[in-house]
């Protein structure tokens, strides 16, 4: 074999590396992006089981009392990326590709891991913060729940616009 032939195959193996670390990094970030969305799914099944039980049993103050809280409290078993409550300062230890409780904020947060493939959130480090909130009958419009109006049930609200940049052809694959 002559050099020339070496040279070639030196190239394009070093081309089909970088084609399949590529690849790779594609596939990483769309299942991060699934297992992201798949908790989310968890938790909003999970608050709308709990809404509908406290709300037949007519306990308003329960349901209100999870404006804030940790929802991962109502998961079994807790998913294996949750890192538990923590203070804004131990937050920043907290490893890419985890999710955690805020306590003093009331908020739910995820650490991204694949930031090339993802926009919006908050950044430094790069994160989507999410909120339980109550839905209420708002009799009067005033988009505010009053004493009268009652809570009707509880969601999981993502308080940063975000989306993941991976293709649709990925998705199906």
């Amino acid at each position: 074999m002559g050099v020339l032939e070496t040279v070639i195959a030196a190239i394009l193996i070093s081309l089909f590396i970088v084609i399949f670390f590529g690849r790779i990094l594609s596939i990483s970030a769309t299942i991060e992006r699934e297992a992201m969305q798949q908790t989310v799914n968890h938790i909003s099944s999970a608050l709308n089981i709990e809404a509908l039980t406290l709300y037949v049993k007519g306990d308003q103050k329960r349901l209100a009392r999870w404006e804030g809280a940790n929802p991962i409290k109502l998961l079994s078993p807790l998913p294996l990326q949750y890192r538990g409550s923590l203070t804004e300062a131990e937050a920043i230890q907290v490893a890419p590709g985890s999710w955690f409780f805020d306590e003093d904020a009331g908020l739910l947060i995820y650490r991204i891991n694949h930031i090339d493939q993802f926009s919006g959130g908050r950044a430094i480090p790069e994160r989507v913060r999410f909120r339980v909130e109550a839905t209420f009958d708002d009799s009067n419009g005033n988009l505010l729940r009053d004493e009268n109006e009652k809570i009707t049930g509880l969601k999981l609200n993502a308080l940063d616009n975000y989306s993941w940049h991976v293709s649709e052809q990925e998705n199906t694959n």
